[in-house]
């Protein structure tokens, strides 16, 4: 019983200091921003440096405007989208076509 005990304690010893190396590795990877690249910045700072690039002439309009749209999931036309719906369901369906 007292060799069970010993090798359990040694066994969870291990998988605690494993556990404690991880969180240490993971904060100091992303405390320095290595961590997960370009993943660390927010996108409100990735639009505001497109919208830089915009500015200086860089990039176009629609171009620019492609971007934004790719991170905000509630875009500013959703109100023309629900307009298109009921005419894309009925052509879907048929029931814009005389019998």
């Amino acid at each position: 019983m007292v060799p069970l005990l010993i090798n359990s304690l040694i066994l969870l010893a291990v998988v605690v200091s494993g556990i404690v190396v991880i969180v240490l590795i993971r904060e100091k990877l992303h405390g320095t921003g290595a961590g997960r690249g370009d993943c660390d910045e927010t996108w409100e700072q990735k639009l505001a440096e497109y919208k830089k690039l915009r500015d200086r002439g860089v990039l176009e309009e629609d171009e620019y405007r492609r971007i934004r749209t790719l991170g905000d999931p509630f875009p500013k036309d959703a109100e023309n989208i629900s307009k298109t719906l009921p005419v894309i369901s009925k052509r879907a369906t048929g029931e814009d076509r005389r019998t």
